[in-house]
């Protein structure tokens, strides 16, 4: 009967688990796409909101940011750049703001790279020079963005208080070490860039 096919579809349904689309990681093409993701995610943070990034890539965000830690949000940023332009993202009291590794030097892809988490639960990594990058709520790369985010904030604070003899054993931006792990490209731009300044 109807009744019986019915009961029995009814309960066929009910022991299918649902598809988890966590490990799902998808693709943003253009800056724009990625500003426009960036937003987003601010906007429905609840908890809090980490980043990475060049203030400059953040100015656009400037007013969600600003919103976010309005209504509670705590907002964590580590950012690269002068202090003058850092220090405008100082907002509020549940507002964290640090100079990239105490004083905003640019390192490798520091100017263009983004990576952002919010909550626990989602997570933005964006290269806006290349205008491609990925986001997620696949649980294992939240937690690798967030433990990033989290490194920077404890090499912020160690340059806050050693910052005068991490320069005297690595040299300024940690140059004598970076340029055995980074890629030649990236090392030559940071030696041309602290000859600069």
């Amino acid at each position: 009967t109807v009744t019986e096919l019915c009961t029995s579809l009814r309960d066929r349904l009910e022991q299918l688990k649902g598809v988890d689309v966590t490990h799902h990681v998808w693709t943003l093409s253009g800056a724009g796409q990625a500003r426009a993701k960036i937003g987003e995610i601010i906007q429905r943070a609840k908890q809090h909101v980490w980043i990475k990034a060049h203030h400059l890539e953040l100015e656009p965000h400037r007013e969600a940011l600003q919103a976010a830690a309005a209504r509670g949000v705590t907002i964590l940023l580590v950012l690269f750049g002068k202090r003058r332009d850092i220090e405008r993202f100082s907002f509020g009291e549940k507002m964290m703001l640090y100079a990239h590794e105490g004083d905003g030097t640019i390192v490798g892809l520091g100017r263009h790279l983004v990576t952002l988490t919010v909550d626990f639960e989602q997570a933005l990594i964006v290269n806006m020079q290349e205008e491609s990058g990925a986001y997620t709520h696949s649980r294992p790369v939240v937690n690798l963005a967030e433990s990033l985010i989290r490194h920077e904030i404890y090499l912020a604070e160690i340059f806050g208080k050693l910052g005068s003899e991490l320069n005297e054993h690595f040299g300024p931006a940690l140059f004598n070490l970076r340029k055995k792990y980074l890629p030649a490209d990236q090392a030559k731009a940071l030696a041309a860039q602290l000859r600069r300044s």
